[in-house]
């Protein structure tokens, strides 16, 4: 028969040599009792699951917030250099196409030029026939 743990005179050191075949008290509870333990933190380890899930989604979100506005701020950039390239090729062809019309316009000139002195010499011509055949 086991020693009556209750007592206070039996001593701390035997009671730690007792076998656990002779504790008044099981040292483990029963398999039903632990599964009901388990089935009551459910809720509680199914709202915390719930929780992370929420708080890593929420980090993912502001994670991926983070690198898109790293990416807008890259596109703003290489919207910069764009614009800037687009002014840039704007201003020479502004020039090629000042210094084409500039071009065009003494082409004309000359060319006019030229007309009107081939109709003085075609008039001129005429005249000296004119004149041959009344001679």
């Amino acid at each position: 028969m086991p020693p009556d743990l209750t007592s206070t005179t039996w001593p701390v050191s035997t009671t730690s040599r007792i076998p656990a075949s002779h504790h008044p008290v099981p040292l483990r509870p029963p398999s039903s009792t632990v599964c009901r333990r388990r089935i009551s933190f459910l809720p509680f380890i199914t709202e915390g699951h719930l929780y992370l899930q929420k708080t890593e989604g929420e980090l993912n979100c502001l994670k991926n917030e983070m690198e898109i506005a790293v990416h807008v701020g890259d596109l703003k950039e290489v919207v910069v250099h764009i614009q800037r390239d687009i002014k840039t090729v704007g201003d020479s062809m502004s020039i090629k196409m000042q210094y084409l019309q500039s071009t065009a316009n003494d082409i004309a000139n000359v060319v006019g030029k030229s007309l009107e002195n081939h109709m003085q010499l075609l008039d001129g011509q005429s005249k000296a026939m004119v004149s041959l055949i009344n001679l």
